[in-house]
């Protein structure tokens, strides 16, 4: 029973788990016509009805015609941006240039003044 049991944790620990340079990689622009992505890391998708007027109020200020998307993103089975990224508080904004992560606040006016 013991053996089932370390077995079982290996298997899931090992499972496809993805590490920051997964993420930047996933996560940086796909195309040079656009400077940034814009990640808003949530504790859960139910914060997002809680902040999205405040978020969007806040990007009507902004220039955001070198941004290529905006998405909400939190934790699941395979990625770990609170890990990942050392977040402890939400919502995160982590802003993704071509080199990387460029930008990494919970003050959504420092994105903005990042940006414009």
């Amino acid at each position: 029973m013991k053996l089932l049991l370390i077995l079982l944790v290996l298997v899931f620990s090992g499972c496809d788990h993805y590490d920051e340079e997964k993420l930047v990689q996933e996560h940086k622009p796909s195309t040079p016509m656009f400077e940034y992505n814009l990640m808003i890391v949530v504790s859960d998708e139910h914060q997002i009805s809680k902040i999205n007027n405040s978020v969007v109020s806040e990007f009507e200020q902004m220039d955001l015609k070198r941004v290529m998307t905006t998405s909400y993103v939190w934790d699941d089975q395979n990625k770990s941006y609170t890990k990942v990224f050392d977040i402890d508080e939400y919502p995160t904004y982590l802003l993704f240039g071509h080199e990387g992560v460029v930008l990494q606040t919970s003050d959504l006016t420092e994105v903005r003044r990042y940006l414009n």
